[in-house]
């Protein structure tokens, strides 16, 4: 993955393999987009985690809000089949090896507040 540039010549921190973050004051909306059914694989993980670390360098950062860019899933479910990848990538945030924990971070620190923007699905009982 290469990250952008901005235009001082530097590395855009926004910018990121699996996720699309555009900044509004002070919120970030984070579209969740790991093809093929948003897979919470290592990619995602470690984004999760810069996402996290740029999120907290930046005091004017107050709300995060997330959207799947696959309107059939959120996250569908950990990828299992890279268990050990996704523990490496997880404890790159504060050496804590747990998916979960990074999640938390997400929407613990600093009192910052997280919101889910999750599609109303209508079911149709017969």
């Amino acid at each position: 993955m290469s990250k952008a540039m901005n235009n001082a010549g530097r590395e855009d921190p926004l910018v990121f393999e699996t996720l699309n973050v555009r900044k509004e004051g002070a919120i970030l909306f984070v579209g969740i987009s790991a093809p093929p059914m948003n897979l919470l694989g290592p990619e995602l993980v470690r984004d999760l985690v810069s996402l996290n670390q740029h999120a907290e360098a930046d005091d004017a950062v107050k709300v995060l809000v997330f959207k799947s860019a696959d309107s059939d899933y959120f996250i569908s479910h950990v990828d299992v089949t890279r268990i050990k990848q996704n523990r490496e990538a997880a404890a790159k945030l504060d050496g804590d090896a747990s998916i979960g924990q990074v999640l938390r971070h997400l929407s613990a620190r600093r009192s910052r507040r997280q919101y889910s923007k999750l599609r109303q699905r209508r079911c149709d009982h017969k």
